[in-house]
């Protein structure tokens, strides 16, 4: 367990308050201003931060002086650890992880265990005995809760949460040792405690990669960015929509609208013709110019505007699939029958009702919105800079950054709350499994209150012959990062793993002729998109089953584990009040299963989603 040193960690007198009021006096002595909120338990994270008044989009909520914050630079500033933090001994030491932010992250949990040893003595007594005697981010877990995600990739990030903390220890164990610190300011609990609080409660500091801890500003509860832009699968359009385009780019320019045709003669030879003329050379060009016809500028208008090319690349697809067509249906592809042209219209129409919630094209981009709640826990870069921006652009959250000129850190609303209501900042974009290693608190995938957009569920690479074969040997996962080899949180692939199922799945002679479909984010055939879809369904399909409980097992597993949290938090041993050994493991286990319940669920939509798009377009040949 990971629980804050005695001194660190006295009682609050003020059983019903949620932060001391001698903190509220200290801070307010020392210039931080607030005047519109205040802190509060709050039904979803113990404690946050509601509105004591109306509050708008761009109104002040914090105004934190320099003074206040506890970073590198104070710990600079310090008389006992700034002498030893620029000794050659140790500015040496440290300056072996400086390229990934270790040593500045080393330095202010340092600082943080430093002042907590000096007592009452510490500028920031008051501050210290308002944070949490224990957090439940991953580098605190037991082996047994970090085994209880079931996920591979999941458990290898808790455990490498661990290593990196133990590492970050090992190395500043000299430094911890020249301060002289008791022993319980030292050990591994001490650390981890520390650790955790740094992790998951500072906010963004320009120059120094570790950030700042905020007092009162740390208080602020999370709010997801707007959610993703998701790829799902789809039917390829037909020849007789992508004429519209064409016809509806001429229209725009003020030009006749107008198609191009294929006339087969007896004797076999291709006329084109042009207009209405067509309909004279033949049955085939009279049906293609009277379908044009009655599409209509309007509705091609429509279409053009739906769509993401027209004009001469609307054409150059339409050329393409025309090819495409005609091989098919003359080597007995799977659409089989007749022209290429029918088969896409039938093949579109059957699959529109099955995959319309499927159809939005993924811009590459991942992003989030909705929910509401966290822990007690802090934003890491977030509020202050880095993906916090996100978090600006649909005016969800709140928002945060150090005025270097005047020496404060600012907090804005993004939104509007009634008085009473909770405000909310945002710390940026983030899977469940990283606000679990960030924060220590994990949401239930989704675009609702309290839900997470941004989630995502690897599939391991072993799940994905298609992306192997196709790769050669050696060739893994067919190149794609974990990251990219995952699903979105309802289900949907991400936008690189979409583009590379959809190229593994087409055959030699659709990949040249269409292939450049599949970087656009469009289908290359129906057949194809079929494959891929199949493929992707039964990727989700070993995965769970490689996991050793179900979703519908680890629903009640979490009901129970919720049920007794809600028993202990009445009796006194709620989120941020320590309980022992045994309270930090038990929460640890009840992330760990509801984690692992959003995963499923990921894997369960995605798995029926694909099938049902696999179906609708005919099945994998």
């Amino acid at each position: 367990m990971a629980a804050a040193p005695a001194a660190a960690s006295a009682a609050t007198t003020a059983a019903p308050a949620a932060v001391e009021p001698a903190f509220l006096e200290w801070c307010a002595a020392h210039g931080l201003s607030a005047p519109r909120v205040a802190p509060a338990f709050v039904p979803r994270g113990w404690r946050g931060v509601v509105a004591a008044a109306a509050v708008g989009p761009g109104d002040l909520l914090v105004r934190a002086p320099e003074a206040l914050l506890m970073s590198g630079r104070s710990a600079r500033r310090d008389a006992r650890l700034g002498p030893l933090l620029a000794s050659p001994a140790h500015a040496g030491r440290l300056s072996d992880h400086q390229a990934r932010g270790l040593a500045r992250l080393r330095v202010l949990v340092v600082h943080l265990l430093h002042e907590a040893s000096k007592g009452q003595g510490s500028f920031w007594a008051l501050y210290i005995r308002q944070l949490p005697r224990s957090y439940s981010l991953l580098l605190t877990w037991p082996p047994a809760a970090a085994a209880a995600l079931q996920a591979p990739h999941a458990v290898r990030a808790a455990e490498r949460a661990v290593e990196r903390a133990r590492e970050d220890w090992r190395g500043a164990w000299a430094l911890l040792q020249d301060l002289g610190l008791p022993k319980k300011f030292t050990c591994w609990a001490a650390w981890q405690w520390a650790a955790a609080a740094v992790l998951s409660r500072t906010m963004h500091l320009p120059g120094d990669a570790a950030g700042a801890l905020t007092p009162f500003g740390d208080l602020f509860n999370y709010a997801p960015p707007p959610p993703p832009f998701a790829a799902g699968f789809e039917a390829p359009a037909a020849p007789r929509l992508q004429r519209a385009r064409v016809a509806a780019a001429a229209a725009a320019e003020g030009e006749a609208a107008a198609t191009e045709g294929e006339a087969t003669t007896a004797d076999g030879e291709a006329a084109a013709t042009k207009g209405e003329a067509a309909a004279t050379r033949g049955e085939a060009a009279a049906t293609e110019a009277e379908a044009a016809a009655t599409i209509g500028e309007a509705e091609a208008e429509a279409c053009v505007a739906s769509c993401s090319s027209g004009g001469a690349e609307g054409r150059e697809v339409e050329e393409g699939q025309e090819e495409e067509g005609g091989r098919g249906a003359g080597g007995g592809g799977a659409g089989g029958g007749g022209g290429g042209g029918s088969h896409s219209d039938d093949c579109e129409g059957a699959a529109s009702a099955a995959i319309a919630g499927l159809r939005l094209r993924d811009g590459g981009s991942d992003g989030g919105s909705g929910g509401s709640s966290s822990s007690d826990s802090g934003r890491g870069s977030g509020s202050g800079g880095g993906d916090g921006g996100a978090c600006t652009r649909a005016g969800e959250g709140g928002d945060g950054a150090f005025d270097e000129a005047a020496g404060v850190y600012n907090l804005f609303a993004r939104s509007s709350y009634e008085p009473g209501e909770e405000v909310l900042l945002c710390y940026g974009r983030h899977t469940s499994l990283e606000l679990l290693e960030l924060y220590g608190f994990t949401l239930p995938p989704g675009a609702g209150a309290g839900e997470n957009p941004h989630d995502a569920a690897p599939l391991p690479a072993d799940t994905l012959p298609l992306l192997r074969r196709r790769a050669g040997a050696g060739g893994g996962s067919g190149g794609l990062a974990e990251e990219e080899r995952a699903l979105h949180w309802d289900g949907r692939p991400r936008w690189a793993l979409l583009r590379a199922l959809r190229a593994a799945a087409a055959d030699p002679r659709e990949l040249r002729a269409s292939g450049h479909l599949a970087l656009e984010g469009r289908a290359i055939s129906a057949q194809s998109e079929a494959r891929a879809a199949a493929a992707l369904a039964g990727a989700c399909r070993a995965a769970l089953a490689g996991m050793a409980t179900g979703a519908g097992e680890d629903a009640a597993e979490l009901a129970r584990l919720d049920a007794a949290a809600a028993v202990a938090a009445a009796g006194g041993g709620g989120s941020g009040g320590g309980g022992g050994s045994g309270a930090h493991e038990a929460e640890c286990l009840r992330l760990a299963v509801a984690w692992r319940l959003g995963y499923k669920q990921m894997l369960l939509r995605g798995m029926g989603a694909a099938a049902a798009a696999a179906a609708a377009l005919g099945g994998a040949s």
